[in-house]
């Protein structure tokens, strides 16, 4: 298993962020929707509280469908949220975003990093191509 750094610039290896950026761009590709990661050394008060702030800072709200993804991530106490806008959650509800999260969880707590962003950055970009697809 890596060991991994604390910091939220050296958490992800070189490599791993070029394929956490590919994945970003083929799931968005032929989307008006919008996918992205943040890293937090450590957070204060609830995650779900911290990703929606970080999601209002980043203006993810104000895209005009209404159809951003924040995959939020704690480093220290290893917790994390997925927060989608109203657009996207109104085409996919609940049971979408608590599958993906728990799916998720399952891929953090075996160290798998990498492979749980990009199953849930696929998954993301799956529906933003369902609900949200534009040009070919």
């Amino acid at each position: 298993m890596v060991e991994r750094k604390l910091h939220p610039h050296h958490f992800l290896s070189p490599e791993e962020k070029r394929k956490l950026i590919e994945a970003i761009r083929a799931a968005e590709k032929h989307t008006s929707g919008e996918i992205r990661i943040h890293l937090d050394r450590r957070r204060q008060g609830h995650v779900m509280d911290r990703a929606k702030q970080i999601f209002q800072r980043q203006r993810l709200h104000q895209r005009t469908d209404r159809n951003a993804v924040l995959i939020y991530l704690s480093l220290a106490d290893r917790s994390f949220a997925i927060l989608g806008d109203a657009g996207l959650h109104r085409q996919v509800g609940d049971v979408f975003w608590t599958e993906l999260a728990a799916s998720g969880q399952r891929a953090f707590s075996r160290g798998q990093f990498l492979e749980g962003l990009e199953h849930a950055i696929h998954e993301i970009g799956e529906r933003l191509k369902q609900h949200f697809r534009v040009g070919r």
